[in-house]
């Protein structure tokens, strides 16, 4: 049921732009088939009128659906004394400030909460200006 929502999900998403699934998340096969526990998306800003992140986030659970902001990149999160980066972990750091994840329980419900899922995306593109600068006022 998880793999049918993220296939279904996945396709929904193709053509959208401002969430963007990691590579390779609906392709599976039966030997190595994911439990999809949480599903990570790069989330872009720009596709929402420059919508912050936490923002975004914020909106989507408004519209009843689980999305977070990702998982903090340990060179953010720990004290430099802590662990050494060894450059400036550009892609790690973008991570962090680009990734969602939307909790798998929302993957167990009937296909037509993926179609929720999108209608939410299309409503909160359409409001990003406002969102954002009501957060911004608020924040």
């Amino acid at each position: 049921k998880r793999a049918a929502n993220d296939a279904r999900l996945a396709d929904a998403l193709a053509g959208f732009g401002g969430l963007l699934p990691f590579a390779g998340t609906a392709t599976h096969d039966d030997d190595r088939s994911p439990a999809f526990y949480k599903l990570g998306f790069r989330y872009v800003p720009d596709a929402f009128d420059g919508l912050p992140r936490e923002a975004f986030c914020a909106a989507m659970r408004a519209e009843g659906i689980a999305v977070d902001p990702g998982f903090r990149t340990l060179h953010r999160v720990h004290s430099r004394r802590r662990s050494r980066a060894v450059g400036e972990l550009a892609e790690a750091s973008r991570a962090d400030a680009e990734v969602v994840t939307l909790h798998h329980p929302v993957l167990l419900e009937p296909p037509e909460t993926v179609d929720e899922i999108v209608r939410a995306l299309d409503k909160i593109h359409t409001a990003g200006t406002m969102i954002r600068d009501h957060w911004n006022g608020a924040n």
